[in-house]
């Protein structure tokens, strides 16, 4: 690792714990272990630290989404291979998605960051809606709509997604209860499915079979 990726990521370390306001250029390069005039070779102020950190993270994780197919360009062939899962199939798909979330270092640290900053940082705020509200309720209502034609998609994602987001949120500020909430994500999934995906599902929008 670089000394200017080395910068990145003790902000990143630092910024998601103490907030951007309460950390100086002075704590990053005592951290890094280099004088603080050494650290503006590299960035040009605290503030372009933290741009880069919010374009670098961004990039990663859209990266990450389409590793694990979950680009909304991409709900016609998910929704393909779910419709093909056994109940354990979609569950341990979907607890593989929710401890990468939980226990990748930098993603989780992003996410405080930005729920951190969202209120003061107007690039932040974009970013924490985006990622974690706006696209993948966007996705999950094209996944929905392949799946189930007629139903009410943007509903339904709400219905799906709201209880996820909770639990990893609950999970960031509450690491001990890690396994009750992958136990509550288990019960919710089998809900879920049980209501709208199995093969007895009602029909959508009353629809007679």
């Amino acid at each position: 690792m670089t000394t200017k990726q080395r910068i990145l990521h003790i902000s990143l370390d630092l910024f998601s714990v103490q907030g951007y306001d309460a950390t100086s250029v002075r704590d990053i390069a005592r951290a890094v272990g280099i004088k603080e005039s050494s650290l503006y070779k590299h960035y040009r102020s605290k503030q372009d630290i933290f741009d880069s950190i919010l374009s670098e993270m961004a990039t990663s994780y859209r990266a990450a989404e389409a590793a694990l197919g979950i680009r909304a360009d991409d709900a016609a062939a998910l929704a393909e291979r779910c419709e093909k899962m056994d109940e354990q199939e979609f569950l341990s798909a979907m607890r593989g998605l929710f401890c990468y979330l939980l226990h990748d270092g930098d993603a989780a640290k992003f996410r405080r960051l930005l729920a951190l900053e969202q209120y003061k940082n107007t690039e932040a705020a974009w970013l924490y809606r985006s990622l974690y509200f706006d696209d993948p309720l966007r996705f999950q209502a094209a996944l929905f709509a392949h799946l189930l034609p007629g139903c009410d998609a943007q509903a339904l994602a709400l219905t799906f997604y709201a209880p996820i987001f909770f639990l990893l949120s609950r999970s960031d500020i509450d690491p001990g209860g890690e396994q009750r909430a992958i136990a509550a994500l288990d019960e919710h999934l089998r809900a879920f499915r049980s209501a709208h995906l199995s093969a007895d599902k009602p029909s959508p929008r009353g629809e007679s079979t």
